[in-house]
């Protein structure tokens, strides 16, 4: 029985200091808003340069499914 006391104590302590390390981020890590959506911008332009493709309006077709007759 104090066996299982002493390794339920250990691994207590473990998750105990790992927690605790990891509870909060380091502030030069912290972002504001803007600063974060202007990195993921800069990621995503990095990642497909140039230009957007822009593409042609398409023209919605509407079926009316009371007259709807298939061949």
């Amino acid at each position: 029985m104090n066996k299982y006391l002493v390794c339920f104590a250990l691994f207590l302590a473990v998750i105990c200091c790992l927690s605790a390390v990891e509870a909060a981020p380091a502030p030069e890590q912290l972002l504001d808003w803007q600063t974060a959506i202007q990195k993921i911008i800069g990621a995503y332009e990095r990642r497909y340069p140039g230009p957007s493709k822009v593409y042609p309006a398409e023209v919605a077709h509407v079926v009316d499914p009371n007259h709807l007759y298939l061949n």
